[in-house]
């Protein structure tokens, strides 16, 4: 199998349904072998339930994970990872905020061993930002990334660590997801940080990008547990390379 695709939900009851059937087309019609993932962290909707009612084509597998806890994103996507079976490994945002036909950009580094991990960015150059967030996440973000970068001193190339669309080789995923302990909104940071620790090559590529108005993520709130988080991973005492390319 070529691909599995995570995609970790959370009261995504309106949305999933499209997202499963624009995603089962784009791979179908692109002959990408490949499984879709829904891992889903105790919605109180009825995401799993639609998510299980969805057709898909017939060379597509579809699998639908449910927990009943609330657990946070990390935890969802730890889930799917372990159980995926592609030669790549990769996960999107509910909501197609980037175009499924991105997913190419990704596995094309990752299948000419180009890099072990590829991230997609917001903020490269070559990237489309057709619709852009509220001033205020954009401020919040600007703030997060920077803060954060270097507070955590991570790799000097990397531009966007929070985009909600990356591909991994399988063994590496495996490998970072099993590890995984933080569960909430910095799950991301631990990630490459465990990456960068073991030399994985992270490569980030522009995209087409979209902001979602529905949005679980709420910047203001998050301020006020990221920090705790980030000292968290920073005890873990990585063996980082910051000057990793």
């Amino acid at each position: 199998m070529d691909l599995s695709i995570i995609i970790p939900t959370y009261n995504e009851a309106r949305k999933i349904a499209v997202d499963i059937g624009k995603l089962s087309d784009y791979l179908s019609k692109n002959k990408i072998s490949a499984e879709i993932i829904i891992s889903d962290d105790g919605s109180s909707d009825d995401t799993v339930a639609v998510a299980k009612s969805c057709n898909v084509a017939n060379d597509i597998k579809l699998t639908v994970l449910a927990t009943k806890k609330n657990s946070g994103k990390g935890f969802a996507i730890k889930q799917g990872v372990a159980s995926a079976n592609g030669n790549v490994v990769m996960y999107c945002d509910a909501g197609n905020c980037t175009p499924y036909q991105m997913i190419k950009k990704g596995m094309a580094l990752l299948n000419s061993n180009d890099c072990d991990i590829a991230h997609a960015s917001r903020k490269l150059t070559q990237s489309n930002i057709t619709r852009q967030p509220t001033w205020y996440r954009r401020i919040v973000s600007k703030f997060f990334f920077t803060f954060v970068v270097q507070f955590m001193h991570l790799p000097n190339h990397l531009t966007d660590t929070q985009c909600g669309f990356k591909l991994y080789k399988k063994n590496v995923a495996k490998t970072l997801y099993q590890s995984l302990v933080t569960y909430g909104f910095t799950y991301d940071i631990e990630i490459i940080m465990r990456a960068n620790a073991a030399n994985h090559h992270i490569k980030e590529f522009p995209i087409e990008w979209a902001s979602d108005a529905d949005s679980r993520v709420k910047p203001l709130r998050l301020l006020t547990t990221t920090l705790t988080s980030l000292i968290k991973i920073k005890k873990m005492n990585f063996n980082t390379n910051t000057n990793m390319n």
